[in-house]
């Protein structure tokens, strides 16, 4: 199983440096004679706009005994509080905190099969959303789509919404400036304060869903932490609002194979649906009730579950 989390995470890692790999062999390609094939490649993602259309993906890959190995690993657990009333006569937008290095809580919970989701809540179809700078990356953008991986716009969750129903978004509202805060023995839970997905919820008639990962942010230890306020932080932040990335260095048990994760438990919980009423045009103080009213969900959701999973004295900070 070692040499499949290792693949894994080295997987993650070659995505996530796409752009420094990619970019330079196909330039390079061009002036060669194999110049034809960075034409086609950006050709096809010029004229592919799955990303925008809900995504597609491949369930080989989500349903392989890959992915069964990879939730083992930490392992992931997963605890859907009110599993009766999540059925495919709704559209769901599952807000998943926090966001940790790589998610991989949500990713092995619900985004594969790993831990059997189809069947804990059958005829849902779930739907990745991430930045939409992960798309323009050639071929990597492909693994993500056979992961069933879709843009983070308002626009592609109304298509999403408009597909029918029993559909499920899957958003990590605080995104990856998350990732800075993502780190072992912290007991305040810094998640970013996003209200976006709000508007949408309203604008679509979406249920909201919370759902908390406890252990997410312990899997990876950040070498060099920049606290909130420092040129370090600063900068990192400038640098994820230009490319759409996170700038943080991280490393597991071993200083050599740092990629490798700890083997530290994940609990994902899922917890109540928020009912929302369809709003087409909805107002600031409707967008900010609803909002308060999700925090309120969140940090009861939170706080009945932490003593369980070992948090006790861990609270959430919205920044």
């Amino acid at each position: 199983m070692g040499n499949v989390v290792l693949s894994v995470t080295t997987g993650i890692g070659l995505c996530w440096c796409g752009w420094l790999i990619t970019y330079p062999v196909l330039f390079w390609l061009l002036f060669t004679e194999y110049f034809w094939i960075p034409l086609l490649v950006f050709g096809w993602m010029l004229l592919d706009d799955t990303q925008n259309h809900g995504g597609r993906s491949w369930r080989p890959l989500q349903n392989s005994s890959i992915t069964s190995q990879w939730c083992s690993h930490f392992p992931v657990s997963l605890h859907i509080t009110a599993a009766e009333q999540i059925t495919p006569a709704n559209n769901y937008i599952f807000a998943c905190h926090p966001h940790g290095i790589f998610g991989a809580g949500i990713t092995c919970a619900l985004v594969t099969d790993g831990l059997q989701i189809a069947k804990r809540l059958p005829g849902m179809r779930f739907t990745p959303l991430v930045s939409r700078a992960v798309f323009a990356f050639p071929l990597f953008r492909e693994v993500f789509l056979w992961m069933g991986c879709a843009n983070a716009s308002q626009r592609n969750m109304e298509y999403i919404a408009r597909c029918g129903t029993g559909n499920v978004m899957l958003l990590v509202p605080g995104g990856a400036a998350e990732m800075y805060e993502a780190r072992p023995g912290k007991n305040t839970l810094i998640l970013e304060e996003r209200k976006g997905f709000i508007r949408v919820a309203l604008q679509t008639g979406c249920l909201l869903v919370p759902v908390f990962s406890f252990g997410e942010t312990s899997v990876f230890d950040q070498p060099f932490y920049a606290a909130v306020g420092s040129r370090l932080r600063r900068f990192q932040r400038w640098f994820t609002s230009l490319t759409g990335f996170p700038m943080v260095l991280v490393h597991g048990p071993s200083k050599i194979v740092f990629w490798r994760p700890y083997k530290r438990p994940i609990h994902v919980v899922v917890g109540r649906p928020i009912a929302v009423g369809k709003v087409s045009q909805p107002t600031q103080k409707e967008i900010d009730d609803l909002h308060a009213n999700y925090k309120l969900a969140l940090n009861d959701l939170f706080n009945s579950c932490k003593s369980v999973y070992g948090f006790d004295k861990a609270q959430l900070k919205f920044s």
